[in-house]
Parts: structure tokens; C-alpha cells; sequence
């Protein structure tokens, strides 16, 4: 399981008129523009849901990440190993999640991007 920017182009947009914007993935850490989005999944918790005989076994967390556009676009949540269960109801609570934020960027403002949650199975 892993998140992504629908689009590694895409920014933070305000929905203040005019729109404002920054970046979610540049590491630059410098220009009114730029800002670096860490998740970090090691630190939540996983257990299992309401499902009987279902268990974590062979499912790894995570580690801290921070995208940076064009070079890690993706960060993996979670990872299903082969001796995983096939069926499972599993519970992720606490992804640790920090953004830095440009110094000239408007306070006043509301901020928003589209976040991508991938299942792939294989």
C-alpha cells in the first residue's frame, strides 16, 4: 500500500482568491514556492479488525520518507510479505504526516491537495 500525489506535479493550492500554491515535494528548501512533504508509517499502528483468524504476520510497516519530485514520488505504507494472510481486516492508525512550509506563504488560507491511497496486489 503506498501514497501518492495524483500528480507529482501537483502543489498545494489555497482557496483564497487569488490562489496561492507550494510545492508538496521539492527538497530545495528555499524560494516562496518550495515545500517538502515526510510520511513517516513506522511509527502507526497496525492490528487487525473484527475478522476471525485474520493476522499481521509477514506485514511491514514503512519507513520515514519524504517525496521529492521525480526522484521518490511514492511512499510505501505497508508491505504484505508471501506468508501474509490472503484475507485480512487490518487497522493503520497514526501515520506520522509533516509538511514544511514556505516563509512568505499566506496563513490566512486553506490548503489542499489530491493524495492517492494505492492497493496493488500481486
Amino acid at each position: 500500500m503506498s501514497l501518492a500525489a495524483a500528480l507529482p506535479t501537483d502543489v498545494w493550492v489555497s482557496a483564497g482568491t487569488p490562489a496561492d500554491t507550494f510545492d508538496f515535494n521539492d527538497p530545495a528548501d528555499s524560494g516562496c514556492t518550495s515545500g517538502q512533504m515526510t510520511v513517516d508509517p513506522s511509527v502507526a499502528t497496525l492490528t487487525t479488525g473484527a475478522c476471525s483468524g485474520c493476522d499481521i504476520t509477514d506485514i511491514t510497516q514503512g519507513s520515514s520518507a519524504a517525496f521529492s519530485e521525480g526522484t521518490l514520488d511514492s511512499i510505501t505504507l505497508l508491505n504484505a510479505g508471501s506468508n501474509s494472510s490472503e484475507i485480512g481486516d487490518w487497522i493503520f492508525n497514526g501515520i506520522a504526516i509533516s509538511q514544511t512550509i514556505p516563509g512568505e506563504t499566506p496563513v490566512n488560507n486553506d490548503y489542499a491537495i489530491d493524495m492517492v491511497l494505492t492497493i496493488t496486489a500481486s
